[in-house]
């Protein structure tokens, strides 16, 4: 009797042992998922920051483009108008010496 209430103490231990040590695997599982899944949402984080402010430079850039644009229009014209204003001033030369 004295033998199994013995290995039944034993038994006991054992298997408390080892269900703590289930345990302490599973919180330690636990802290690396946790620790994991903060990297990652940080990296998520940073990805989103990165792509709003790729958006903004995007926007920035076509309105610069469009500015650009405008402005070589305005400078198209300008030309017309020079070379129309030379034109004009080549043909009051002509008569003049005609």
């Amino acid at each position: 009797m004295e033998r199994a209430a013995k290995r039944l103490v034993d038994e006991v231990k054992v298997s408390g042992l080892l269900r703590r040590s289930k345990f302490i695997c599973i919180v330690s599982g636990f802290r690396m998922y946790s620790s994991r899944r903060e990297q990652i949402e940080g990296i998520v984080a940073e990805i989103e920051g990165i792509v709003a402010e790729n958006k903004a430079l995007s926007a920035e850039v076509d309105r610069l483009l469009s500015e650009a644009e405008e402005k070589m229009a305005e400078m198209g014209a300008q030309e017309e108008r020079l070379l129309d204003f030379n034109r004009r001033l080549s043909d009051k030369d002509r008569e003049r010496k005609g």
